[in-house]
């Protein structure tokens, strides 16, 4: 059970104290709350200097790292997928090119932070990869690599939470594609291990809430399961409901409180429907919507208020769609290359 104490002082003092997780205290010198959000002793002071709370989604800009660029079956230009674009939240336009990965590769997965985007794994020079690039969303640079996965992982998708991004499933040295690495965003450490997808699987898609991460959809087999696992701690996959296609190559956004997986294919057939599923209770998706057109290997990404449908095979069209209502998607921009697909998404 949480307590409540009074600590006297000035806020040094309330920065030394070793507050415990769920622990409210009264800074009887500011008169301002204090709340411990865990045993690291990291805290939010309500009042004035209230620290803005975690968000997955964004507010500012959206990102996309890597990817193919060029023409199916062609192997993709190589400078372009190495390549990091930016595009603006706050008004519909088109993508701006602000820096370069490490390496270039596609079948990445993305990450977000509240300071740095993160683009992990992918395919490169025929093999699968196990490399994680870091650029800062406060300047416009190049990234760097900070560390690397504990397994290869090509065709895998992402999940963030506040302290950790996630990779999960994809393809690697290992032929089953059922393994749930997580890397901190604290320290520029290697990827552990952390649990296994209850359905393994590849080129499905990635969602957050606060709490937990999703998988949805996939292959191989055809796959319309939607699995969670815990942010809170290491553990597998669990199977709670069910899409309304069996989609793959499809793109996954989330709002605060849904996850959307728009676009991909249902066996050969290409599609353009937008899925919601809700992340309160665990119960089938429903279908909300469009694309302006159908595509595949499309990148997904979200605002506070918005998803966004990025590229895809034959296209290099940026989607909006709104979260606050179950409407059609809305042409707003284009990214850099005329053709996108098998890239990462972040945002802030």
């Amino acid at each position: 059970m949480a307590t409540i104490k009074v600590l006297r002082g000035n806020t040094s003092s309330i920065a030394n104290y070793a507050g415990q997780a769920g622990e409210v205290a009264l800074n009887s010198d500011t008169g301002n709350l204090v709340f411990w959000t865990n045993t690291a002793n990291t805290y939010y002071t309500f009042g004035e200097a209230e620290a803005p709370a975690y968000s997955f989604q964004g507010s500012v800009s959206g990102y996309l790292s890597g990817g193919a660029h060029g023409s199916i079956p062609g192997r993709p230009n190589v400078a372009a997928a190495g390549r990091i674009q930016k595009f603006s939240f706050t008004s519909d336009n088109s993508s701006a090119d602000i820096g370069d990965l490490t390496q270039a590769r596609d079948r990445v997965t993305g990450h977000s932070s509240s300071t740095f985007g993160y683009t992990a794994g992918g395919y490169a020079s025929a093999t699968a990869q196990d490399r994680i690039d870091k650029f800062p969303f406060s300047s416009d640079t190049d990234a760097v690599d900070v560390a690397e996965l504990v397994q290869e992982s090509r065709q895998g998708a992402g999940s963030s939470s506040s302290t950790h991004g996630y990779v999960h499933g994809g393809y690697g040295l290992n032929p089953t594609p059922g393994v749930i690495q997580k890397f901190t965003f604290t320290s520029d450490a290697p990827g552990t291990d952390v649990g296994e997808l209850n359905i393994p699987r590849a080129s499905h898609a990635g969602h957050s809430s606060l709490t937990h991460g999703y998988a949805s959809g996939g292959f191989p087999p055809n796959l319309n399961a939607i699995e969670k696992f815990s942010f809170s701690s290491d553990s597998s996959g669990v199977d709670v409901a069910e899409m309304t296609k069996e989609n793959y190559f499809h793109s996954g956004q989330s709002s605060s409180t849904h996850g959307y997986a728009s676009g991909g294919k249902v066996g050969t057939p290409i599609v353009d429907s937008i899925d919601k599923f809700s992340f309160s209770s665990d119960s089938p998706g429903t279908d909300v919507g469009e694309l302006t057109a159908a595509r595949w290997a499309l990148g997904g990404n979200q605002s506070t208020t918005h998803g966004y449908a990025i590229g895809g095979v034959g296209t290099n069209t940026i989607d909006k769609f709104p979260f606050t209502s179950d409407a059609p998607a809305a042409d707003v921009g284009e990214v850099l290359s005329p053709n996108a697909y098998y890239i990462a998404t972040q945002q802030v």
